[in-house]
This record gives structure tokens, C-alpha cells and sequence, in this order.
């Protein structure tokens, strides 16, 4: 019998707002038989969740930062198939097909848009069930999740086989997470503190946690997770779930991700005669170093692995700690970013140079080393590779620092411009800071010498004591 077109309740606009319920709920239902059904599906429509940026509108560090990507919601039309021992069980079947088509091999039955699609066939005629008021019916219970539905064939299996055969298709929503553009996903975890652990030490785990977290998600180079919030996240699912949100937001239900790396870190803070008590002032002068390790977590494979000491001679008083947490945050970035992403010279115009981080990855002002990267080298017992030569070009001098880019000039050349070749060419360890142009320091002459005619010998021996 040939199957009537069924027509479809929902336009194409309302399908952006009406998206499926992935999975809501713990009972999983996992289908059986898969082998005797085809399966056909086309991606058809893409509804993007996040509107493009307004017209003039800037990123605060960087007007060209790329647009920040949350994921879509995609409608694809799926062609299933479903054998029963009734007309009702056969279409049932075929919908549970086209579903988990479309959003893998595991389904929440218990999800409501999904049970009444499923279960709206029963006790219904081949007549009834081939009707376009009956795919209506269907995309209206589902609340979305399936829409321009049709059954396009509802048969015997033959004569001698009283099983019926069920051919539908639709369109089913399905939300695809933002692409990872090849950057890895990182956990930064809670900081163990080795040591006499007081609240202020406690406070100042958490801020060095924050400014790695800060560092790194700034970098562009990595997708940071963050595990923490959790609470607030499963009460933000829940709502969603128990319907207390619009229909489209049930397609972001189970889109969790697993974290590639996880940062481990642990502070060790202060010798016992220069504890930081709580409430306390500077007790001398502190010692500082944060160990760190960077693990594979599908292998438990340890890629980075040191202990840094930070500002041994920096003072511990109020209003002064924020510049050891910074310097904590930016030796950690920087030996993970020099582990797997090196800053290399992405562009290059005479001396003039583009970066290919930005963000905390490195600092205005700054000067680093640049090497010239040569032939590859392989051990030769082994067979493995062991890098690329190295030789030391010149030294380059950030001058601004955007999000994702940064630009600045080369000095100290100790090979010919000519001779460098684009792509070869990677920042090593920091060097020195480069004295202000001219003009700011003209500027900052004309205000130290201003305020100079106002300082007694106190105030300028206050300046050589290093403990003001």
C-alpha cells in the first residue's frame, strides 16, 4: 500500500526553537536487530545558536578575536526501517531507528517528546497510521524532535510471514557541539599545597588556579574545562530536563566532553620562619616554587613534569601577592605552551613580526630568544625522533599583545634577514625586558623629576632599602 505525504505542523523557522531531547534521565534503551534495517541520512538544515557580533562591535583585547562558538542545532533527514509483529510496532520501531540514527546507538526513552512519539502509533490501523494526520500527530508530540515526517511504506512481509515492514522518514534534530579546531581540552586542577596549609595559603591556591586558568584559556590554544562549577551546571540541566526551559534547549542534554589533559600542581610555599599566617604582615622574605605535572588522560602518560621555583625574594605583604601569582601563572603557561605549542613567527615583514599566540603566552615589553629550526635528527639506535636543530637568530621584542596574536620587532641579528625562512623561526626562553621608547621615557623623566622637588632623604632612603 503506498503511503500518504505527511505534512508538516512545523516551518523551518520554529525548528530553531523547537530542538530534541537528546537524553534526559538514566534508563538507556539499546536497540536489538540493528542488522537487519538500511539506514539512510542527509544533514538538511543548520540553525546557529550564537548570532553573529553586531556590527562595530570589538573584542575588549582584540577587535579581529574570532566569534565565540557554542555550538549548532542540526535537523537531518533520516530514512529508517522497523519489522514488528503489527502495523504500530513496525512504525514504532522504524521511529526509534530514525532517532538513534541520528543520536547514537543509546536512547532515554523516559525523555516525554520522545515516549509520546513513540507510543503514539499504538493500537492505530495501517489506514490511520499512513494518514497526514497522523504525521502530524507525530511532530507535534514529539515537540520538535521529529519533524516533516511520512511513512512511505507499511507492508506484510509476505504471505507466509505475518510480520509487517515499516519504511519512514523525517527530519531529526540533533545538536553538534562547537569544533575543537584541534585544540585540546585541559583540566586545570585544585592546587595541593605542601607545607603549614592556612586559609591565606588556601586563598592564594585558588587565585594561582584562576590566573593559570586566565593564561590558558587566553592563549587560544587550548579548550579549558571546568569541572568545579559542577553544582550550578546539573542545576542548569535539571531545569532543562524537567521542561523548566524552551523545547530547543533539550538538544544540549548529554553533550558533555573528557578532559585529554590534566594539569596537576602543587605549591610549595613557605619555609616555617616565614609562614604566611592568617591576618599576618611580611615575616621576610618568602620562598616560592610550584611543581607541576601535565598528564595524558587516556594513557596516564606524564608529558611535563618540573619544579620552578617563583620570586624566592619577593615580599609577602598585602597588595603585593597578586605579582607572585602572575609570575606563578606565567612560568606554568609558558613551560606547557613551550611542551606543545612553541610561539613561532607566524608572519614576518623586514624586522617587524606577527606572533602566534597572544593573550598571557607572552608579555609587552619582553624580549625572547629566536632560533632558526633546521633538520630534523633521529636517534640513531632507536629510530625515534629526537627535534630539529637549533640555531640562535636574534631575539625578538614584544610590542602589543592581542588575544590571539601578538606583534613586535626583531633585534640582535645574527643571521642575514635573507637567510630566514618563514615557519622556522621559534621563541625560547625570555632574555631581558627592553627600557620604553623614547617618548615614555621622556614622560616618565619628566615625572620622577617632578616629584623628585618633593622628596626628603627619608623617602630616597626609603627607595635603597629593599625591604619598603
Amino acid at each position: 500500500m503506498s503511503a500518504g505525504a505527511g505534512m508538516s505542523m512545523i516551518s523551518q523557522g520554529s525548528w530553531r526553537s523547537t530542538a530534541v531531547a537528546l537524553a534526559v534521565g538514566m534508563q538507556l534503551v539499546t536497540l536489538a536487530g540493528c542488522d537487519k534495517l538500511n539506514h539512510h541520512s542527509e544533514e538538511v538544515t543548520v540553525s546557529a545558536i550564537v548570532p553573529a557580533p553586531a556590527s562595530g562591535s570589538t573584542s575588549q583585547s582584540d577587535s579581529s578575536a574570532p566569534a565565540t562558538n557554542i555550538g549548532t542545532v542540526t535537523h537531518v533527514h533520516v530514512r529508517a526501517e522497523g519489522i514488528g509483529a503489527s502495523p504500530d510496532e513496525a512504525l514504532s520501531q522504524a521511529l526509534r531507528q530514525a532517532i538513534m540514527q541520528v543520536n547514537g546507538t543509546t536512547l532515554d526513552l523516559a525523555s516525554s517528546q520522545f515516549r509520546a512519539a513513540l507510543t503514539v502509533s499504538t493500537g492505530r490501523s495501517m489506514v490511520d497510521l499512513q494518514s497526514s494526520g497522523f504525521a502530524e500527530l507525530v511532530q507535534q508530540e514529539s515537540r520538535g524532535a521529529i519533524s516533516d515526517f511520512r511513512v512511505t511504506e507499511l507492508r506484510r512481509e509476505s504471505s507466509s510471514d505475518s510480520s509487517i515492514h515499516a519504511v519512514i522518514e523525517a527530519n531529526v534534530a540533533k545538536f553538534k557541539g562547537p569544533d575543537s579546531e584541534g585544540r585540546p581540552r585541559i583540566i586545570v586542577a585544585p592546587i595541593r599545597i605542601s607545607g603549614n596549609v592556612t586559609p591565606a595559603l588556601n586563598r592564594e591556591a585558588t587565585l594561582v588556579r584562576q590566573r593559570i586558568t586566565d593564561a590558558l584559556t587566553q592563549s587560544g590554544r587550548f579548550i579549558v574545562l571546568e569541572h568545579g562549577a559542577t553544582p550550578e551546571i546539573d542545576a542548569e540541566l535539571e531545569r532543562i530536563a524537567n521542561g523548566q526551559a524552551s523545547p530547543d534547549q533539550f538538544s544540549k542534554l548529554g553533550q558533555g566532553v573528557g578532559a585529554d589533559l590534566v594539569w596537576v600542581g602543587r605549591l610549595n610555599a613557605l619555609s616555617p620562619t616565614n609562614a604566611l599566617d592568617e591576618g599576618s604582615a611580611v615575616r621576610g622574605r618568602g620562598e616560592w616554587s610550584i611543581s607541576q605535572q601535565l598528564v595524558n588522560v587516556t594513557t596516564s602518560e606524564v608529558l611535563l613534569s618540573d619544579t620552578t621555583p617563583v620570586d624566592q625574594n619577593s615580599k609577602l605583604a598585602d597588595g603585593r601577592t597578586s605579582s607572585i601569582e602572575n609570575s606563578i601563572a606565567s612560568k606554568v603557561v609558558s613551560s606547557i605552551l613551550v611542551q606543545l605549542f612553541p610561539v613561532s613567527i607566524a608572519s614576518r615583514d623586514g624586522i617587524n613580526v606577527v606572533l602566534s599566540q597572544g593573550g598571557q603566552s607572552v608579555k609587552v615589553g619582553a624580549s625572547y630568544q629566536v632560533v632558526s629550526l633546521g633538520k630534523a635528527i633521529k636517534d640513531p639506535q632507536t629510530g625515534r625522533m629526537l627535534g630539529r636543530t637549533e640555531q640562535e637568530c636574534c631575539t625578538v621584542v614584544v610590542d602589543r599583545v592581542a588575544q590571539t596574536l601578538s606583534y613586535g620587532h626583531l633585534e640582535n641579528m645574527k643571521i642575514s634577514p635573507d637567510e630566514l625562512v618563514d615557519g622556522n623561526l621559534e621563541l625560547r626562553q625570555q632574555v631581558a625586558s627592553v627600557a620604553p621608547p623614547d617618548n615614555q621615557r621622556q614622560s616618565a623623566g619628566t615625572q620622577r623629576k617632578g616629584k623628585s622637588t618633593h622628596r626628603g632623604k627619608d623617602s630616597a632612603a626609603s627607595e635603597r632599602d629593599d625591604d619598603w
